[in-house]
C-alpha cells in the first residue's frame, strides 16, 4: 500500500520536499517554483489556480523566475492541479509542450514500495554505483547528454566544481553511472528525501540497451534508498522507461503534462 505522502511526492516533489530551503523555491498558494543551482533549470509546478486567474498568475511566475535570474521554466500540470483544463489555458496562453531534446510532454508518475524487491541482471557484465570522484561526475554529465542528444553545456562547465560540492553534500541529487563490460555506458541521478527518492534521468546507450544496465540503475538508486530507510522510490517515466519500470513492479500513481515558457 502506498502511503498518501508519498503519492503526493511523487505527484509534485518540488512542493512537497521537506528538505528544500526557500532558496530553492518559491511557495505561494497558487504555485511552487523550484529554481535549480543553475539558472537554466527551474520547475514551476503545485498549480492550483482559479479560473478566472491564470493570466494573472502566469504573469506573476514570470516576473518571480526573471526576478532570480533564471530561464527555461518548464511547468509540471499534474492530476492535482486546478482547474482541470489547466494544460490547455496555459497552451492558449503562449506555453508549449515541452518536446526539447531531453524533454519529454508527457511523463507517468510511478512508485515503487521497497517492500517489493527488484530483479537484477544475471550478468557480472553489467555494474551501476554512485560516482566516486569529480572526473566520473563529469562523465556521467557527458553520457547524459550524449544519451539525450543535447547540445554542450558550458553553463554545466563553468559550475561542475560547485555542482560537485552539492553532490557530495547531499544538497544535489546524487548522479549514478552504469557499466557494460568495465566500459561506462549510462547515467542517472537521484534525489534523496526523508518521504522517498525520487528517480531522475537514467539512461543508456543505444548500443548498451537491452543488457539490463538500465535496471541495474534503479537497482543501484533503490538500495541505497532502502539502506537508508526510505519506504519507496518514485519516479516521473518517458514512455521509453514506463514498460521497464512496470515490469519492475513500479505502480502508477499519475500523470504529467509538461509544458515549457518560451517568455523566459
Amino acid at each position: 500500500m502506498i502511503a498518501a505522502a508519498v503519492r503526493a511526492y511523487a505527484l509534485e516533489p518540488a512542493l512537497h520536499d521537506p528538505t528544500l530551503s526557500e532558496d530553492d523555491r518559491l511557495r505561494d498558494p497558487r504555485f511552487c517554483i523550484f529554481f535549480g543551482a543553475r539558472p537554466s533549470i527551474t520547475v514551476v509546478g503545485g498549480l492550483r489556480l482559479e479560473r478566472a486567474n491564470v493570466s494573472r498568475t502566469l504573469a506573476d511566475i514570470r516576473d518571480a523566475v526573471r526576478r532570480r535570474g533564471h530561464t527555461n521554466a518548464r511547468w509540471s500540470v499534474t492530476n492535482a492541479s486546478a482547474p482541470a483544463d489547466l494544460a490547455d489555458r496555459l497552451l492558449e496562453a503562449g506555453l508549449v509542450r515541452d518536446d526539447r531534446p531531453g524533454s519529454s510532454p508527457q511523463a507517468t508518475v510511478l512508485v515503487l514500495d521497497h517492500e517489493h524487491d527488484l530483479s537484477r541482471p544475471d550478468s557480472s557484465c553489467v555494474v551501476a554505483r554512485r560516482v566516486e570522484t569529480f572526473e566520473e561526475f563529469a562523465l556521467a554529465a557527458e553520457l547524459d547528454r550524449a544519451i539525450f542528444g543535447l547540445e554542450p553545456d558550458g553553463e554545466w562547465r563553468s559550475r561542475a566544481p560547485a555542482l560537485w560540492e552539492r553532490e557530495r553534500s547531499g544538497q544535489g541529487a546524487r548522479v549514478y553511472l552504469g557499466f557494460l563490460d568495465g566500459e561506462p555506458v549510462a547515467a542517472a541521478r537521484a534525489r534523496f528525501c526523508p518521504i522517498a527518492v525520487m528517480l531522475l534521468g537514467g539512461g543508456v546507450l543505444p548500443a548498451a540497451r537491452g543488457r539490463g544496465v538500465y535496471r541495474a540503475l534503479v537497482a543501484a538508486r533503490r538500495d541505497e534508498a532502502v539502506a537508508a530507510g526510505l519506504p519507496a522510490s518514485a519516479v516521473h517515466a518517458s514512455s521509453m522507461s514506463k514498460p521497464i519500470l512496470e515490469r519492475l513492479g513500479f505502480e502508477h500513481v499519475g500523470d504529467v503534462q509538461n509544458l515549457w515558457d518560451p517568455a523566459v
